[in-house]
């Protein structure tokens, strides 16, 4: 291999005399070296180029870029004279692969062909040549490649329970594969009877993640908070989505609510307020014997039924009415949490002027 650098660096600098016998090949590692390639490199597919980044001294000559690591004998794919700015090589004739002005590694189209480790040789100014090598990483993700419990896609999510049942919480395709995995959010969210996470490589090379929770009906405590959340080794990679299970129904709520009761002007704005400071209010209303689910406010987001579009809520948790109507007296019911427990906050809107 050295001949043949040799070789490539008399016919590109005639008119200097080289000395390339000193070649310090090594691994570049960012936090001990000032000069090298990122390794990992991360590259997504179908996504345009991908650049492995490096950073030469500002003065170097010329770069040799060889794909094939583990083969001296194998040309270079593109070699780069960084002073007359003339590029060559099969890689780049064909136009696989190109350059930057700065010497980084240009690949074209990304393809799972180059998950492996790159080489480059640098001439630097001093005619002294280092190697340098760089493992790509190739991600795959598809435009649905994003964290679901269930069909919901978050950021937060509900399902009231009734009976013991499992939560599945789902990364598919992508490569990596993603660890998934379940976190309680708040101390009162109860212990589950199991957690459970797999991963299921698909034909293509990409992977399905799947962390499943179990948990039982409860009587006593009404809701549980939980929070499904995927990384990988990769920094800037991270996702999180979370669901409100509420075990509450009418049973449940009639016995242990504190009531109180307001006035509300037919026709006219109203509001309704569960308690103060708290990041997580469910709102229900009592009708026919049955909790019926109005919305929800947990971490600065608002889940609503849609059924019930004459009302919304605030950032706060709090219900708005913005005219109040006859079919809106009845008894409202809030839950919210507290250190151990749930409490329940119960108001009766009598309707004036009907």
């Amino acid at each position: 291999m050295i001949l043949l650098v040799m070789l490539y660096a008399l016919l590109i600098f005639v008119s200097s005399e080289q000395d390339i016998t000193n070649v310090n090949e090594e691994s570049f590692a960012a936090d001990v070296r000032v000069f090298g390639c990122k390794s990992p490199e991360y590259v997504k597919i179908n996504s345009g180029q991908g650049i492995i980044n490096c950073t030469f001294p500002p003065s170097f000559k010329a770069v040799f870029w060889y794909d094939v690591f583990t083969n001296n004998s194998d040309p270079p794919v593109l070699r780069y004279d960084s002073m007359s700015g003339r590029k060559s090589g099969e890689g780049y004739i064909k136009g696989d692969y190109d350059v930057t002005t700065n010497g980084s590694l240009v690949i074209k189209k990304v393809t799972l062909e180059h998950e492996k480790s790159f080489k480059v040789i640098c001439i630097e100014e001093n005619d002294n040549v280092e190697v340098y090598t760089s493992s790509v990483v190739v991600l795959i993700e598809s435009p649905t490649s994003q964290l679901f419990i269930g069909t919901c896609s978050g950021p937060i999510c509900y399902q009231h329970l009734t009976e013991t049942t499992g939560l599945s919480c789902f990364f598919n395709g992508t490569k990596p594969a993603r660890n998934v995995f379940w976190q309680p959010k708040l101390s009162y969210s109860h212990n589950p009877n199991s957690v459970q996470s797999k991963i299921v490589e698909n034909a293509n090379g990409t992977f399905n993640s799947i962390a499943t929770l179990e948990l039982t009906h409860s009587k006593t405590n009404l809701l549980s908070f939980w929070v499904c959340k995927s990384y990988w080794f990769h920094p800037d990679d991270y996702g999180k989505i979370g669901i409100l299970v509420d075990f509450s129904d009418y049973d449940s709520i009639k016995s242990r609510y504190i009531a109180q009761n307001t006035t509300a002007e037919i026709d006219k704005p109203h509001k309704l307020r569960c308690s103060y400071s708290y990041q997580l209010n469910v709102w229900k209303k009592i009708k026919d014997g049955t909790a019926v689910f109005l919305g929800l406010h947990a971490f600065g987001s608002v889940i609503k039924n849609e059924v019930y579009k004459d009302i919304s809520f605030t950032n706060t948790g709090d219900i708005e009415f913005s005219s109040i109507k006859v079919t809106h007296e009845g008894l409202y019911i809030c839950l919210h949490p507290e250190v151990t427990t749930v409490k329940i906050k119960g108001v009766y809107v009598e309707v004036l002027g009907n």
